[in-house]
């Protein structure tokens, strides 16, 4: 089910029975290669990548997804291709407003930590994103509490003067 949520080059980190799955988490869409990788290793079955799949998204904007959704169009991809869109998005850069952005999605999470960027660093080769509002890792939790002050900052942010590490 995580596959076929893909969009914008990410994997869902909640899926929410994919009616409102979130795409804060930058490193969802590599531990999911590496299990389709260690499934292959420990099987020996690279069939595996011709699979299709059939997509819940039509599109990585929200507007034409409900259209071609609408129009009755479908998408299937195989897993193959769902790694290489991951690839190809993460190498040229990820830039969008979380569908469905509210208070209601995320109580916790403040305006601009909806906002997910993550851009290729060219000289590490690592992926770099995440602000002080959104660490962009599973591995964080966002604050909730107003008495400390700390609702809708990531606990253990991974975001410092201006860097995302």
């Amino acid at each position: 089910m995580f596959a076929s949520s893909a969009r914008h080059g990410l994997i869902p980190n909640q899926l929410n029975g994919g009616i409102n799955p979130r795409y804060n988490a930058r490193d969802v869409a590599w531990w999911f290669i590496k299990a389709v990788g260690d499934y292959i290793q420990f099987t020996g079955d690279k069939d595996i990548l011709q699979e299709k799949v059939r997509m819940r998204f039509l599109s990585d904007n929200e507007e034409e997804h409900r259209q071609k959704l609408a129009n009755g169009e479908s998408k299937m991809l195989s897993l193959e291709e769902i790694i290489q869109d991951i690839l190809q998005k993460h190498a040229t850069g990820i830039k969008f407003r979380e569908w469905g952005a509210s208070e209601e999605l995320d109580p916790n999470m403040k305006y601009d930590g909806f906002n997910i960027q993550l851009s290729l660093d060219v000289y590490t080769g690592f992926i770099v994103g995440g602000s002080s509002s959104n660490a962009l890792t599973w591995m964080d939790k966002m604050g909730s509490s107003t008495k400390a002050d700390n609702k809708g900052q990531p606990a253990s942010p991974r975001y410092f003067f201006g860097v995302s590490i």
